[in-house]
Order: structure tokens, then C-alpha cells, then sequence
């Protein structure tokens, strides 16, 4: 009789010991799991990754397309949620894909940060950065802004206030609220790849433009995966006939851009003296580079 009710009043205490103590080792091993140490564990010594690093309208998804049709690698995207989230890595999205497999990840308007770089290089990821001139960003972001969708990380609008301005606010707003982002990302990975030990390759916007066959070829030298120009040239026929959300893909746009919006940009950029924004149309001494069409291409 004294053995039954001890067990009456035992089970109760021992249901309750079991649930704490498995749910405080569940907790503790997804508390390891979830670590970034962790994750970047699981990743396969030989697994090769790329990341496209995307300055917005730099043509980043037609670049992306045609980097998956070479490869054949699986695709993801290393974002979490995009409009208006800032597009830094979701280090959980390095392994949910496949964690032995090559993998490409596609256009990402991340800003460079030691944590990027930590995670980049734990994973065994290149980054491919695309550059453009900022004069002609400026007219390509309006016309996003207006035609595409104001919802974006770099800048705070919605699509009423978009279709309420004039081409002049929003050229002025594209400079003012947009282009200061893009010095942000410019000048972090401008830096970045000029050390020792950098795992990006700065691709323009203009050279793929002017060859896309020979920037291509470029890239995937650089990769260490080197393309035939008949391989190139079939991603190429393939990737022009997918969506990309190209605009209107022309150089020199920015000879329009009004005096006083490219004197703002110009201050912009002096305020980084040391730093090579050839790749985005400026040269060492500030001026508009004459090879990069600000106002002046023909």
C-alpha cells in the first residue's frame, strides 16, 4: 500500500523531471547548433560557393543568370527577406541549400562588414561585385523607384509618395536619400578587395556592357572554373532571353544629371580622398572619369 502511493506521487515528479530536462537539452543543443562556429562546420571542405554582391541597377541579375547557366551549380539566395531588410547574409541560408554541393548565390545588396568578410571566408565563398557609374545609377534607381517598386533597403518611400513627385524631387531624392548608401557599399569593398587575402573580384557594369564574352571569361577565370568561348557565349544567347529586371542597359545616362546633383555626389566622394571610385565613374581627383560617360559619352 505504501509502495503505490509513493509511486502515485513520484510519477507527477518524475513526468515534470523528464519534460524540464528535455526541453533544457533541446534548447542547449539547438543553442549549439545555431552558432555561427557551428554552421560554418558544416560546410564541406570542397565545396566551392560564389556570391554575387550586388550594387543595385549594376545589371547584378542578368549577371547572375548567366553565371548559373555556365556553372550549373544550385542557386539560392543568402537573404532572409528583402524589401525594405537590409540584404546582409543570413548565415543559416550557407547550409540550408546543400552543404557538400558547389552553390551560387544570387544578387545581394550587401554591404561589406567584418562579419561578412568572417563568414565568407568560414564558408568558402567569392564574392563577384558589381560596379556602376553613379551618374547613370542615379537615373536608373529613379526609374525603379517610379516604375518597379519604392520598397528598397537603402532609402525609406512608398509607392504613393513616388507617383505624387516630380522626375526633379526624385532625382534630387535619389541623391540625397539613395546615392549615400551607395558610398557606403562602394567604398567598404573598394577597400576590402584592395588587401592581401581579398575574396572579391570588382566587375563593371560598362565592361560587360562593351564584352560581355570576355568579361564573363574574366570572371570565371578568376573563380578558377575557366569557360569555352562557345560555353560562354551559349549562357550568354540563354541568360539574355530570361527575366533580369534590365532597364533600359545603355551607358551615359548621367550627362542629364542637373550641375548641382553632381556637385552633392562629388562632395559625397570627397569625403573618401584615399579611395578608387574609377569603378563607379569617378576618378582619383573627384572629376567624372572621361572613359565612363558621366555627362559627356557619345
Amino acid at each position: 500500500m505504501r509502495s503505490k502511493i509513493l509511486n502515485a506521487l513520484r510519477a507527477p515528479l518524475d513526468g515534470a523531471v523528464h519534460y524540464y530536462v528535455t526541453r533544457w537539452a533541446s534548447q542547449r543543443l539547438i543553442a549549439t547548433l545555431y552558432t555561427p562556429d557551428c554552421i560554418l562546420g558544416m560546410v564541406h571542405e570542397n565545396r566551392h560557393h560564389v556570391m554575387v554582391i550586388a550594387a543595385p541597377k549594376s545589371g547584378s541579375s542578368w549577371l547572375s543568370v548567366v553565371l548559373e547557366e555556365l556553372l550549373h551549380w544550385r542557386t539560392n539566395s543568402l537573404v532572409f527577406r528583402h524589401q525594405r531588410r537590409e540584404q546582409e547574409i543570413d548565415i543559416n541560408q550557407i547550409i540550408t541549400t546543400t552543404r557538400r554541393a558547389h552553390l551560387l548565390s544570387v544578387n545581394q545588396h550587401c554591404r561589406c562588414s567584418d562579419a561578412t568578410i568572417e563568414w565568407m571566408i568560414g564558408a568558402n565563398i567569392k564574392g563577384v561585385v558589381t560596379c556602376r557609374n553613379i551618374f547613370d545609377t542615379v537615373f536608373s534607381y529613379a526609374d525603379h523607384l517610379r516604375n518597379e517598386s519604392a520598397e528598397t533597403p537603402l532609402a525609406f518611400l512608398s509607392d504613393h509618395q513616388v507617383q505624387n513627385m516630380s522626375q526633379e524631387a526624385l532625382l534630387n531624392f535619389v541623391v540625397d536619400m539613395i546615392v549615400p548608401w551607395y558610398f557606403n557599399f562602394y567604398a567598404g569593398w573598394i577597400e576590402y578587395a584592395s588587401g592581401r587575402g581579398a575574396r572579391v573580384y570588382l566587375s563593371r557594369y560598362e565592361d560587360l556592357l562593351d564584352d560581355p564574352p570576355g568579361q564573363i571569361a574574366a570572371i570565371t577565370d578568376w573563380l578558377g572554373f575557366p569557360q569555352s568561348g562557345e560555353a560562354i557565349a551559349t549562357a550568354l544567347e540563354k541568360g539574355g532571353s530570361r527575366y533580369t529586371r534590365k532597364n533600359k542597359a545603355i551607358k551615359g545616362r548621367g550627362k542629364d544629371l542637373p550641375r548641382e546633383l553632381v556637385e552633392r555626389i562629388l562632395k559625397m566622394a570627397s569625403y573618401y580622398p584615399d579611395t578608387d571610385f574609377s569603378r563607379a565613374g569617378l576618378g582619383l581627383d573627384l572629376a567624372p572619369a572621361s572613359s565612363a560617360g558621366a555627362w559627356d559619352h557619345e
